[in-house]
């Protein structure tokens, strides 16, 4: 199987577990497939023209930020904390998308704790303000 069929497949059946049940092929035999045969990191070859706005602006209002955007292999761009809660925060543009990889990452974490995509600064400081005191609800399957 080749990384784009695999990832079809996953794009298709919604998750990596389902696409492990739907083909009969291991979880782990997968995710090698998708990450390639080498099991080294793939690292984000960019991050968004927004993503430095959006961390200003966290910032600037007391929360506490850490920059994973060089993590790749569909993990959010950034970890931000205030007080004694983390969200995890998705960098995007106006009309960005999800990579493959990042859909993997949040459909097999939602349930972890909060993942907000941040399109803008404004935008981004009330969504994690929402998760920080529980109010945030993550969106169903991505």
């Amino acid at each position: 199987m080749t990384k784009q069929e695999a990832l079809e497949l996953v794009r298709k059946h919604g998750s990596l577990s389902a696409a492990q049940r739907a083909s009969g092929i291991d979880r782990k035999t997968l995710r090698r497939i998708i990450n390639g045969n080498q099991g080294g990191a793939m690292y984000a070859k960019r991050t968004d023209s927004n993503q430095s706005l959006i961390v200003k602006a966290l910032r600037d209002t007391g929360h506490g930020v850490i920059d994973l955007s060089g993590v790749g292999k569909g993990c959010p761009d950034l970890l931000v904390g205030r007080g004694m809660s983390w969200v995890m925060v998705e960098c995007k543009t106006d009309k960005g998308k999800l990579t493959p990889e990042q859909v993997i990452w949040h459909n097999e974490h939602r349930d972890h704790g909060p993942i907000v995509i941040a399109r803008d600064p404004v935008q981004a400081v009330q969504d994690v303000s929402k998760a920080v005191v529980g109010k945030w609800r993550n969106k169903g399957a991505v």
